[in-house]
């Protein structure tokens, strides 16, 4: 049954891929090829998911494997039982997931836009626009920069009152290259998916992991353009303030690895290997069309390739 074997399929990809991209020592080289990686599988196994269920409704072909040598023809009641069950099991199996964790999104989407909301509000009463900064300053005594939800760059009187102009210009960098990289609607969208599946492991380590490095990312932006040793010395500025939740901040993310990564720069990923990895996260997306179109122009090859 090509549903069952999407289906597994699926979730093997998630498995793996929650565990490999994490340990892979590429990632610190190339940031946003990794944002794209933790994209593409979270995209993979979401579609693969919703094909696995749209699998179920489609025609079955006419002799359905129930092992890779072994077919059984769907003439035969028992068969043609089991084929019912297996499938009725997968399509509630894929609603029992999808309907609960819709809802939950619901009430997180609810509550993110009621605190977004007034959090613009604030920004408008206390703020104070500069167009010379290109952004937003607020009156506190720490310093800190970060990305408001409405792409606005808000900047604490204290990080003017400490920064150096250079450290001021490479934290400007670093939250315009957030902007740019619509980074903060990334990482909305994937806390979303780990709070509409709390029990799904791979959400919740893709959310730490696009945290980290949307930071790296903007990290890279802002030193070509205002030197690395000038936002190292900003960021250790302004590790002693906090970071307000579910905001991209100049100084989020893993501290520690950010110095380290700014002051000794790892060697960059080469054009082929880069090239591979590219082609292997196009070949990882492209994997649940392929099995639904499988399943419905090839009947023949189905019969002998899938376990269904």
């Amino acid at each position: 049954m090509i549903a069952a074997n999407l289906l597994a399929l699926t979730l093997l990809i998630g498995f793996a891929g929650g565990r490999w991209l994490p340990a892979a020592g590429w990632v610190r080289r190339a940031p946003r090829l990794a944002i794209a990686a933790w994209c593409v599988l979270l995209g993979t196994v979401g579609s693969g998911i919703l094909a696995a269920g749209v699998a179920v409704l489609l025609p079955r072909p006419p002799v359905v494997c129930a092992l890779l040598v072994w077919c059984v023809h769907p003439d035969s009641p028992a068969a043609a039982l089991a084929l019912r069950v297996a499938g009725d099991t997968v399509a509630i199996g894929v609603a029992g997931t999808l309907l609960p964790a819709l809802v939950r999104a619901g009430w997180v989407l609810r509550a993110q836009v009621r605190s977004r909301r007034r959090h613009r509000a604030m920004l408008t009463l206390a703020g104070r626009p500069d167009a010379g900064l290109g952004g937003t300053v607020i009156e506190h005594p720490r310093a800190a920069a970060y990305l408001a939800p409405d792409r606005r760059v808000v900047v604490t009187s204290g990080a003017l009152a400490e920064l150096t102009p250079a450290q001021l210009g490479a934290v400007l960098a670093h939250e315009h290259a957030h902007a740019g990289g619509r980074h903060q609607l990334l990482l909305d969208a994937v806390r979303l998916a780990a709070r509409a599946l709390p029990g799904l492991r791979l959400t919740r380590v893709a959310q730490q992991q696009i945290g980290r490095l949307v930071e790296l990312r903007a990290d890279d932006v802002a030193a070509r353009a205002h030197g690395r040793r000038a936002l190292a010395a900003a960021l250790v500025t302004m590790a002693a303030g906090g970071t307000a939740s579910g905001l991209v901040a100049a100084h989020g993310g893993d501290v520690a690895e950010r110095l380290r990564r700014l002051l000794v720069p790892p060697k960059r990923l080469g054009p082929w290997r880069a090239a591979g990895i590219g082609a292997a996260l196009l070949v990882i997306a492209v994997l649940p069309v392929v099995g639904l179109a499988l399943d419905g122009w090839w009947p023949g090859v189905v019969r002998c390739v899938w376990l269904g």
